[in-house]
């Protein structure tokens, strides 16, 4: 008997059963070893294990079968405790490889594990899963791979093969692929913007953009938070009539109204309803004309339960949208539609399968001539997604954030002028395996603990970043000591990409303070303790919306409390506002990282409305990151010339004081009305900044210039005319004597001198003093240039995320003057003397010691990073796409001879 992919689909759907499982085991895998009885293993208060019997693959790979009972808790949101429960039960059997069940009461879905590496390790086992039992899901992905795991045999490869992420990554990658170029020879985006003036550039970024806020709503509908029927062709043919001109109905009726007008709009500020006849602004629902009779009703009835978002990802990027003639980017505004006319065709969504030609996008690539793609939700369908970020010892065998990272990365290389040759024809190239992610997170991690822990051992520290389920010995002070490091600990990417190595970072320093702080009693106190220093240095100020302490220690005590079901969340939230930091030079890739992080807070949440009547609160909006994570060029600074004043004076302090003070309050922002008024504050403090940065400048006096310049000039001739000695005798004088009495001169002898040496000396003196006056002088005309850098600052605006700037600064991007415990990353290597020598231009005049017009941007990051650092005795761990070029040298090496990366 072999089963079909029907019978594959059905046993996937279905709530797990025992007795269909069994019959799995038995007809599938051949297991011919199963106990009638299971063999229970352990029972504790929150599970039970039991051992259901073994098989033997074709080539002698010994597989144990397990199944868990989950009692407490969900096997959803315990991954971490599902691995530590499989690690401890999967001790001492001897067995190469386990297959497991997590089956928990009371709920349909339940996970199949595929763990391996047990027998003989020196890491972890790694855990590659599928989480199945519902039944409106289409498991394709899974029955494709089991069908053909059936049909080639049960051999170690073949297992392995069924449970590969990387080739699902890829796989999605190719279809997304060719779905994007085909949209673009489709989409037509307005340029009102000067940036948005290059067509290539006009339709790539906002269709990357287009395609980040679908895969997050994506996302959403996984968690049931948004309805799946706003992405069901059959309802969207119900509800529109397709009038729109260009024949972009859907993504204006449904898809715009559902980012901008409700996603993004707290239904207390901005009612869900369609904007009424003469109505101004655009927070209300559009477009009714596209909606037949009584769909527009069922459509705000549809979008009434969604949980208003905030954080930034939906914001509407349309700039001066209160006036007649706003500035489209998005085209969510009142203007009445002009040329070009925005167009974002149905086919693209719900298109039926089609060949197309993209050689152009592929360097006249013959095998893209004729490719077979569909519309969006056809290829979204087709694949299982989960919100879990995947660790290289825990991977679900679906779509998650970590896999869509390197799928965006390559989007963005793809039109990126600097590597887009490459980018489309490789896959892959431009993103971090994970593996390598990890182990650079795990290093620097480590490295940093140790310079804060007292005498805690490195042993201990480096178990923490395990996954083994070791139990560390450290002391509570230890502990203390651990998550205070943790929680004021600064980190930098500076060339952050789609978010890898934050990402990496932010999920390793939750695992740590999981396990020194496993209650957030020492974070919560950690947290009230920096509300109470920001309440402190914010007295006399309004731009923090005017709460008091009172208030803002109830809000710190309110998110512990509304999170202690799911404590990550909480850790994820303070951890993201105080310590990680990126910045990229292209916008939309900083908006991808920024999708990473929501999406992170997100899974840690639980959807209330799924699971009973309380709406309130289903999901906590997001913070707004823009100052966490900026688009801007880290190769280059802001230099202050050698003379500066004193910098650090009253006036100085308080105004920076208030931009920190402003921007820690957007972070939490939700109102969109708070959100402007915050930013207006921003933008006048910056300003303030500026003026007064330029009043401590002192700026060349040009009448005293010219006044030492003429001075200097006379006195130089003057010098010239008693140049030669000249020697005279003068009349005769007292006696001189040495130093023990001895005359030496009588009196009355004529002397012989040389009459101009004082007036030399005397003039010399006079020529230095001006010569050091018109040096001081000059020495002022570099704070003209400053006046330019100044005007820079205060113009860069973090809110833009249309925007790159074009000069990086810790200090006024991110309020931090002393520099960073860790910078880390994998900058581009890429030859300054690409295009022509235009990257050596650029870079010419910035302050690095290793440049060379022949060198490369990765060298440039690497001391870049050095210098970005608080000190120097915390490494910085940069390396690169050439792994061996610098970083880690002989650790890594040794590090990739054990890894198994492709």
């Amino acid at each position: 008997m072999t089963y079909t992919r029907e019978q594959l689909q059905s046993l996937f759907q279905a709530p797990f059963d025992d007795a269909a499982w069994t019959e799995f085991l038995h007809v599938f895998f051949g297991a011919g070893k199963l106990y009638a009885i299971p063999d229970l293993l352990e029972k504790k208060d929150d599970a039970a294990g039991f051992l259901l019997g073994e098989f033997e693959t074709a080539d002698s790979y010994r597989v144990g079968l397990f199944r868990f009972d989950i009692t407490r808790g969900s096997i959803l949101r315990r991954k971490s405790g599902l691995r530590a429960l499989a690690d401890r039960f999967l001790r001492g059997h001897g067995f190469d490889a386990a297959i497991a069940v997590f089956v928990q009461d009371g709920s349909a879905e339940w996970r199949f594990s595929y763990i391996c590496d047990i027998k003989g390790a020196e890491t972890a086992p790694r855990r590659f899963t599928y989480v199945f039992g519902d039944k409106a899901q289409n498991y394709r992905t899974p029955v494709e791979r089991f069908a053909k795991l059936q049909s080639a045999g049960i051999s170690q490869s073949n297992l392995d093969e069924a449970f590969s992420v990387e080739a699902l990554s890829k796989q999605f990658y190719s279809e997304l692929q060719d779905w994007y170029f085909w949209a673009l020879t489709k989409v037509v985006w307005p340029d009102d913007l000067p940036e948005l003036k290059n067509k290539e550039t006009r339709n790539a970024t906002p269709t990357i953009r287009l395609i980040t806020r679908l895969i997050f709503v994506w996302f959403l509908k996984q968690k049931g938070i948004v309805p799946a029927k706003l992405f069901d062709e059959k309802t969207v043919k119900d509800w529109l009539n397709n009038t729109d001109a260009t024949g972009s109905t859907y993504y204006k009726a449904i898809l715009q109204n559902l980012f901008f007008a409700t996603l993004n709009l707290d239904p207390e500020e901005s009612p869900r309803e369609f904007q009424k006849y003469g109505q101004k602004g655009v927070t209300a629902y559009r477009y009714k004309r596209f909606f037949k009779k009584d769909a527009a009703q069922q459509f705000c009835e549809t979008c009434h339960e969604i949980p208003f978002l905030n954080g930034g990802l939906f914001e509407n990027l349309d700039k001066n949208t209160e006036t007649d003639i706003p500035l489209r980017v998005d085209c969510f505004s009142n203007l009445t539609e002009n040329e070009p006319r925005l167009a974002v065709p149905d086919e693209l969504f719900f298109g039926k399968e089609q060949t197309v030609d993209l050689s152009v996008f592929f360097d006249s690539d013959r095998k893209k001539s004729s490719v077979k793609t569909h519309g969006l939700f056809h290829i979204l369908n087709a694949y299982n997604f989960t919100v879990e970020e995947n660790t290289p010892f825990d991977k679900a065998v679906a779509l998650d954030p970590e896999l869509l990272g390197q799928i965006f990365e390559n989007l963005l290389a793809s039109f990126n002028p600097e590597t887009r040759n490459t980018a489309r024809k490789e896959t892959g190239s431009f993103y971090t395996p994970r593996e390598i992610v990890q182990y650079m997170v795990d290093e620097s991690l480590i490295a940093y603990l140790k310079t804060r822990v007292e005498n805690a051992p490195e042993e201990e520290i480096r178990n923490l970043t395990s996954y083994a389920g070791v139990e560390n010995r450290l002391t509570d002070a230890q502990r203390k000591e651990i998550a205070e490091a943790l929680f004021n600990a600064k980190i930098f990417d500076p060339a952050c990409g789609s978010g890898a190595f934050p990402m990496g970072m932010l999920q390793q320093m939750v695992h740590i303070l999981a396990q020194v702080d496993p209650k957030n009693a020492q974070l919560k106190t950690l947290a009230i303790k920096k509300a109470m220093e920001d309440c402190e240095s914010s007295l006399g100020t309004h731009t923090d919306g005017g709460e008091s302490m009172e208030q803002k220690l109830a809000a710190v005590g309110r998110v512990f409390d509304e999170t202690r079901e799911h404590p990550d969340y909480v850790r994820k939230l303070h951890l993201i506002e105080n310590c990680l930091y990126g910045s990229d030079i292209q916008p939309i890739a900083v908006q991808i990282t920024k999708l990473r992080f929501f999406i992170s807070l997100v899974c840690e949440q639980d959807n209330k409305q799924a699971d009973n009547e309380q709406a309130d609160n289903a999901i906590l909006p997001l913070p707004n990151l823009e100052t966490n994570f900026v688009a801007a060029n880290t190769l280059v600074g802001i230099h202050k010339p050698k003379n500066w004043a004193d910098e650090d004076d009253d006036k100085t302090r308080e105004l920076k004081e208030e931009l920190r003070r402003i921007r820690h309050a957007h972070f939490s922002a939700r109102r969109t009305a708070q959100k402007k008024s915050l930013r207006k504050d921003d933008e006048n403090t910056r300003k303030q900044l500026q003026a007064h940065l330029l009043t401590l400048a002192p700026l060349p006096d040009k009448h005293r210039l010219e006044t030492y310049q003429d001075q200097l000039v006379k006195a130089e001739q003057e010098r010239k005319a008693v140049s030669a000695e000249k020697w005279e005798e003068v009349a005769g004088t007292a006696e001189e004597k040495d130093m023990f009495g001895n005359i030496t001169r009588p009196a009355g002898l004529p002397l012989r001198v040389d009459v101009n040496q004082p007036k030399r000396e005397k003039l010399d003196a006079q020529i230095r003093a001006l010569e050091q006056g018109i040096q001081a002088e000059l020495s002022k005309s570099a704070n003209i240039a400053f006046a330019e850098e100044a005007e820079k600052l205060a113009h860069w605006d973090p809110y833009d995320q249309n925007a790159a700037s074009a000069f990086f600064d810790t200090e006024w991007m991110f309020g931090i003057k002393e520099g960073f415990d860790i910078v880390m990353g994998n900058p581009p290597y890429i030859q300054l003397q690409n295009n022509g020598g235009e990257l050596a231009n650029v870079y010419k005049n910035a302050d690095f010691k290793t440049f060379e017009r022949t060198g490369d941007i990765y060298t440039l990051f690497y001391e870049r990073g050095f210098q970005l650092l608080r000190d120097k005795a915390h490494l910085c761990f940069i390396t690169s796409n050439k792994w061996m070029r610098a970083g880690y040298g002989e650790s890594l090496r040794k590090f990739l001879a054990k890894s198994t990366l492709p």
